[in-house]
């Protein structure tokens, strides 16, 4: 249950990012869908979507884990977890200094 979680969240939130990046980015081009918010607004939006996809990646690596040795490694599930977690704390930190 883990790997088919952790993938379809993992490849659900790539997905959204590069659609919501794409959008970012073609902004002005006479689209009808465009970002209007501000360059910390963009920020804490993908925080946000990082995390879930740090989750996804967290539980893919857990159940992948789990099904090749048949035995759940926490190590493994917390240091991927804290590692994101990090990663998006610093990029909410910086959010809030700009």
């Amino acid at each position: 249950a883990l790997v088919i979680i952790g993938a379809g969240l993992s490849a659900g939130m790539a997905y959204l990012i590069l659609v919501i990046a794409n959008i970012m980015r073609e902004r002005g081009r006479g689209l009808t869908t465009a970002f209007t918010g501000t360059p910390r607004e963009a920020g804490m939006i993908f925080g946000i979507l990082g995390l879930v996809l740090v989750i996804g990646i967290t539980s893919l690596s857990a159940g992948l884990w789990q099904v090749i040795f048949g035995r759940p490694n926490r190590l493994l599930s917390m240091t991927v977890l804290v590692t994101g977690l990090v990663m998006v704390g610093l990029t909410v930190f910086f959010w809030f200094q700009g």
